[in-house]
């Protein structure tokens, strides 16, 4: 594992994981191209675009307040976000979806379906539950 990978992975697994995070994590590891905000939000809140892009201010934090994690990336650090024909799309980094692939924990959640998930209680993962 690279240092940039061990950054993100510490990003993911340092702290508590709320179920937000985990349907976000889980649509773009399930997507092999690049989502526009509108399928992100039908994907992981059932088209509230609002409440899907409010996901990605918390997700930030996790990332920036991450020691390993130099500057302040946000979760660009993990989620590659472009703009086509004027729309902004969302895909997980390579090196992220290598990391989750190692995180046993994240992908047990995967496994379920993402209307279950969205009805989970916060948090999903306890952070304790990464290192088992």
């Amino acid at each position: 594992m690279t240092q940039s990978e061990a950054s993100i992975r510490e990003a993911l697994c340092r702290t508590d994981m709320p179920k937000g995070q985990v349907t976000l994590l889980k649509f773009l590891y399930e997507s092999r191209a690049p989502v526009s905000t509108e399928d992100l939000a039908k994907g992981i809140r059932g088209g509230d675009t609002g409440s899907c892009t409010s996901i990605l201010g918390p997700f930030s934090q996790r990332v920036n307040n991450t020691p390993e994690i130099t500057g302040s990336p946000g979760y660009r650090a993990i989620v590659k976000k472009t703009s086509k024909d004027g729309e902004t799309h969302y895909e997980l980094h390579e090196k992220a979806r290598r990391v989750i692939d190692e995180v046993p924990r994240l992908l047990e959640e995967f496994e379920r379906d993402m209307d279950e998930l969205r009805e989970e209680t916060n948090p999903v993962i306890e952070q304790q539950e990464f290192d088992s």
